[in-house]
């Protein structure tokens, strides 16, 4: 497989474009907000797929921790202070603290659309459930857990903020204010969890199977999807039109796109990464696949036919 690589001049162009921005705002061509891993700094990704650069890191104008970015690049939750108390980032350089969000989650997740946040406290044995991002945030469930719970590995909300799924003990839980709502098992332990935009269907995938089901909270119907050659699926995601859903193994080092109308056959991609994340950036169908922590950042463009990885690469500057 071929990766396209931006020349250098459109690089040195995109890099200068942003340079002169003050630091707490971001303009011009964005392709997404992003957490860097190492830092915890928020960087934009700037131009388009097969012709972006990672930014430089943003000075958010007091002491923040950014946690998650949300998909349609209009805020990042981030922890503030000595006390890490939730608040967003806005691209507009402001900071607006999440009243009513206690201080210092253990993990923070965002909806498919960003409409909905999860904050999840390991001590405290709850979880937190946040709707109306970013304009009117409101608490809109409290799942309290018994203490006697292990942590979990992965969190996920959906789109109307009702919804938490977790993956414990190897299977994925539905979770709603009630508590437990329906326990999930596949044949091999489950890795990945992602919600439909808008939807309580969820994609779970484990091993070498996938499924999509549909309205994750109850015992419902299942759709087995097409995993030939990927082993040790490590995320999932669905597509914003919800034609498609995408596949990342680490252990293969491939992505799949594998439709759920039965419009077409999978689609693998080889990847010269280890993907291990499918987290949506702004353009409706590009996903980054790794996690940035200083190297190149790799993109799927699912809107190009085929689909296809690109690579972003870090600033050609290091950051002041």
């Amino acid at each position: 497989m071929k990766l396209h690589r931006i020349p250098l001049c459109v690089a040195v162009a995109l890099v200068s474009a942003a340079l002169p921005v003050r630091a707490q705002q971001v303009r011009g061509p964005v392709l997404g907000l992003i957490v860097d891993g190492a830092s915890h700094r928020i960087r934009p990704v700037l131009g388009v797929p097969g012709a972006a650069v990672v930014g430089p890191a943003i000075d958010a104008g007091a002491e923040v921790s950014a946690q998650a970015a949300s998909p349609r690049g209009d805020y990042v939750v981030v922890l503030t202070g000595d006390a890490r108390q939730p608040a967003l980032w806005l691209p507009d350089g402001s900071l607006h603290p999440l009243a009513g969000v206690p201080a210092a989650p253990d993990r923070v997740a965002v909806s498919p659309e960003g409409a909905a946040a999860a904050f999840y406290y390991l001590a405290d044995s709850r979880i937190l459930l946040v709707s109306g991002l970013p304009d009117a945030p409101a608490l809109s469930a409290e799942i309290q857990l018994t203490h006697s719970r292990r942590p979990f590995r992965e969190l996920a909300v959906s789109d109307d903020g009702k919804l938490a799924l977790v993956i414990e003990d190897g299977a994925a839980v539905a979770m709603g204010s009630p508590g437990d709502l329906n326990r999930v098992s596949l044949s091999t332990p489950v890795e990945a969890a992602a919600f439909a935009r808008n939807s309580h269907d969820a994609v779970l995938a484990g091993g070498s199977e996938a499924v999509l089901i549909r309205n994750v909270e109850v015992p419902g119907q299942r759709i087995v999807l097409a995993t030939e050659g990927l082993e040790g699926i490590a995320a999932a995601a669905v597509s914003r039109d919800g034609r498609s859903a995408y596949l990342a193994s680490a252990r293969s080092r491939k992505v799949a796109v594998v439709s759920l109308d039965g419009s077409g056959p999978a689609v693998t991609l080889e990847c010269p990464c280890s993907p291990n994340r499918l987290i949506r950036l702004n353009d409706e169908s590009s996903y980054r696949l790794t996690e940035y922590s200083g190297e190149s950042l790799y993109v799927l463009d699912g809107a190009a036919t085929p689909p296809r990885i690109v690579v972003a690469p870090p600033p050609l500057e290091r950051d002041k």
